[in-house]
């Protein structure tokens, strides 16, 4: 039962009627998929109707009008039929979500965890739901699938997230073009990196001469960020298939390597050092709940079987899909595909390909699975006999010897149904989407088809790894008083509570029963109205022209945006071929609406791109679940804040922005007079561009609701109420996080610290390794926990480093 109430006005959202959160309200009426229980396959595609999983998608024509249920706007590229152009789409709902068409108040602002994730329902799929979270786990920790021995775990080892010092500063790049490591806080003649080591002195990124007064002068500031080293990138040389007689395991990836003058992660002679990645790494702890994934929200609600983009990918690429084995006999059938609530399984896909995190340039899903399919699970690494997961099927753990018993083949023919897997074909995709025979370079369908075996099996893993057991979960009547001061503060005077709401603390999520509310319409910090996307904010960490955030486009070839209320702006204007989501909007829900008499009607605008409502998008990131929030430093998307202290600085003063409340370093884009008057003494790239927004449109502040100003040189709160909030945000721990115990548990890891300045001895140009290893622990965890301190350094770095052991 909630035991807090919202802080907002009452509102009242339209649940849908279907059991779906992705759904779609385009035009007068809301179209909505009516599901049902039988086999998905039975449906030719989104408009199947009588007897498919999807019973019937209700599109109306254009402009709403004409025939149809409820009037509507056809996405771009959806026939009459549903389909996407070209191929067949089948489309997976989800399971959970609303529970009928009764209106709904808010949810309350902060709450105690008894809700479960909304979660795909991936039945067509998978077979045996055991073998595909013991194949995720598997998958996920395993240091064979990176190029350079690094696994998804490597930057989610602790509490789902990161806490090594050496190596994990990037300069900025890809999102603003500043390639130059700035000087360190704590000494101007060292630099933050390449492979460098910061200390607390170091943090945080931006320093004043008051730290209560956001516009006093600026001590120190860089626009590096602090994240986590990856692979040392190159040329992927693709194998050859392996033979067909005893199946050995590849290698590791055969990438072509040269130091690289222009790259900032070398020392511009003779090493290469790791990379690092553009943002700070947030926790897979509790992820399942989120409605998109990674910080701009580009890992979409939808699985497609391929990349992070879910149906913009379908769009835009006519070769993208996963092969379907039909018949004996039968050739296989490139089929496009969208499972609803994937976002994990969208996320999981994409760093595996990234250059910057586990992979060589040009590597794909399908040579991963070349390598890893024929390899032993885990041959490397350690497996606690008592794993809370792996030891529930017997054999499964190697008892003599690293890994698992099986091949990554055998674990995937157990978890997924052999129509994705059977046919041993060797085939190419063509680039308009036809199936060929190719002996010689071509993959088999398992090797294809790994990118749908990846992600839906790390999802499966992942949603497992919720967090509910925490000192704010037994109740406020184990609080001390210190602890129940700064949840009066965050619920209150801090307004903490409107951003970081509901059981997860973060808007960005969603329960079953509480649809994700996408689009919103209110009062923003500088007291005007706009849309923006519901739980995603821009609250003046750096400068908007930095990173725009949720304000970019896609990866896909159509360049969509990333922001529901962007194509929702498009809708407006009629131009549908800008449109890729499928996504609902209650106009009726909006905080500030154009007129409640008229709200379920959609008012079209002119189509003038420059001229539409305005949005504050730019700059723009999601809302972190605060859950085991002590555990899991540093902060924000930059990583610039070291400790939660920081933190609350940070939100006392206003945050990091410059300027007024109508006009500050949140807007983009920035004149040159307001960079040179604004961001005097900040870290400004001399070779700075801004490129317009989609519409072309200047706005002066993007500041999110509820981040008022400073209110002077004595910040917003007191060194007392600091600490008082401090001091409850670490009643958000579970202490089974700290210990990794219980689903928590994991395999031995090998983890990078940093590189030697010299080369390696049997892999130059990369730089030697400095490596240590993370033991293995069972259910029962560790025998003393991680500190719960809320700080990167000091306690947590000490125990950290007693638990792992040198390798040479």
């Amino acid at each position: 039962m909630p035991i807090f109430s919202d802080e907002n006005s009452k509102k009242k959202r339209l649940l849908s009627a279907a059991g779906l959160s992705l759904l779609g309200c385009l035009g007068a009426g809301t179209i909505f998929i009516a599901t049902t229980s039988r086999p998905l396959h039975a449906a030719a595609g989104m408009g199947a109707a009588e007897g498919g999983g999807i019973s019937a998608i209700l599109f109306g024509p254009a402009e709403g009008s004409g025939p149809g249920v409820g009037g509507g706007i056809v996405g771009r590229n959806t026939n009459a039929n549903g389909n996407l152009g070209g191929g067949k789409t089948v489309l997976t709902p989800a399971v959970g979500g609303s529970n009928g068409s009764i209106p709904a108040e808010l949810a309350p602002a902060i709450a105690t965890l008894g809700q479960r994730p909304v979660v795909a329902d991936t039945s067509a799929y998978i077979v045996n739901k055991l073998a595909a979270q013991q194949l995720g786990k598997a998958l996920f920790w395993d240091s064979q699938a990176g190029s350079d021995g690094q696994a998804c775990a490597s930057c989610h080892f602790h509490a789902g997230a990161d806490i090594r010092v050496p190596n994990q500063v990037n300069p900025g790049i890809p999102s603003n073009p500043d390639v130059t490591f700035h000087a360190r806080a704590s000494d101007p003649a060292l630099a933050t990196g390449p492979n460098a080591t910061l200390g607390a002195a170091d943090f945080p990124f931006h320093q004043l001469a008051d730290i209560n007064n956001r516009n006093s002068p600026i001590v120190y500031d860089t626009n590096d960020r602090f994240a986590s080293e990856g692979t040392f990138g190159g040329k992927f040389i693709p194998s050859p298939p392996p033979p067909t007689t005893g199946n050995p395991a590849l290698g590791f990836d055969n990438c072509v390597r040269a130091v690289d003058s222009t790259d900032p992660f070398n020392d511009k002679t003779l090493v290469m050092f790791r990379r690092v990645e553009p943002r700070n790494t947030p926790s897979v702890i509790n992820a399942a709940f989120n409605f998109r994934q990674f910080w701009d929200g580009r890992a979409n609600n939808v699985f497609n079987g391929n990349d992070p983009f879910g149906r913009r990918t379908n769009l835009a690429n006519p070769a993208a899909g996963i092969l379907v084995s039909q018949a004996a006999g039968q050739a296989l059938v490139l089929t496009k595909i969208e499972i609803v609530n994937a976002s994990l399984a969208s996320q999981a896909v994409g760093p595996i390909g990234s250059n910057f995190e586990m992979s060589c340039n040009g590597r794909t899903l399908s040579d991963i699975g070349r390598r890893l399919l024929t390899a032993q699970a885990l041959a490397t690494q350690m497996v606690h006999p008592r794993d809370s997961l792996l030891s529930q099927t017997a054999g499964l753990i190697n008892a003599t010897g690293p890994g698992l018993s099986s091949t990554y083949a055998d674990l995937i023919r157990k978890a997924f149904y052999p129509q994705y897997w059977s046919d041993a074909t060797r085939t190419t995709i063509t680039p308009t989407g036809a199936v060929v025979v190719d002996p010689t370079a071509g993959y088999t369908q398992m090797e294809h088809n790994f990118a749908l075996f990846w992600g839906l099996a790390i999802e499966e893993y992942e949603a497992l790894l919720v967090s509910n057991q925490t000192k704010f979960d037994r109740g406020t009547f184990f609080f001390t008083e210190q602890e129940k001061k700064g949840l009066n503060i965050f619920q209150n005077k801090g307004k903490c509570a409107l951003c970081h709401s509901g059981p997860l603390f973060s808007a960005a999520t969603q329960v079953i029963g509480n649809d994700a509310e996408l689009v919103e319409r209110m009062v923003m910090g500088d007291g005007t109205i706009a849309m923006y996307d519901h739980g995603f904010y821009n609250i003046g960490v750096r400068p908007a022209f930095e990173d725009r955030g949720l304000g970019g486009l896609d990866g896909t070839a159509l360049g969509f945006d990333l922001s529901f209320t962007r194509q929702y702006k498009w809708l407006l204007m009629g131009q549908t071929n800008k449109v890729a989501d499928t996504f609902h909007v209650n106009q009726c829900s909006f905080e500030v609406q154009n007129n409640p008499a008229t709200c379920f009607q959609t008012n079209k605008v002119a189509n003038v791109p420059s001229s539409s409502p305005r949005d504050a998008v730019d700059g723009s990131f999601k809302v972190p679940i605060l859950r085991n929030v002590g555990l899991t430093p540093p902060y924000f998307h930059n990583g610039g804040q070291a400790t939660l202290h920081d933190v609350v600085d940070f939100y006392s003063r206003g945050g990091d922005r410059r300027g007024t409340q109508s006009q500050d370093t949140t807007g983009y884009p920035l004149s040159s007079q307001e960079l040179g008057t604004l961001l005097s003494g900040a870290d400004i790239p001399a070779n700075l561009t801004q490129p317009p927004n989609s519409f072309g449109q200047t706005t002066t502040t993007n500041l999110a609701p509820n981040i008022p100003d400073s209110g002077g040189s004595n910040g917003r709160f007191s060194q007392d109420d600091k600490d008082a909030l401090v001091a409850f945000l670490l009643t958000l721990t579970d202490n089974r996080v700290a210990c990794h115990s219980g689903v928590f548990d994991h395999p031995e890891l090998v983890l990078f610290l940093g590189n030697l300045d010299a080369p390696s001895p049997t892999n130059s140009p990369v730089a030697q390794d400095i490596r240590v290893k993370l033991p293995a622990v069972g259910a029962s965890g560790l025998g003393t926990c991680f500190p719960n301190t809320g700080s990167l350094f000091g306690d947590l770095q000490t125990f950290f480093m007693s638990i792992v052991t040198p390798v040479p």
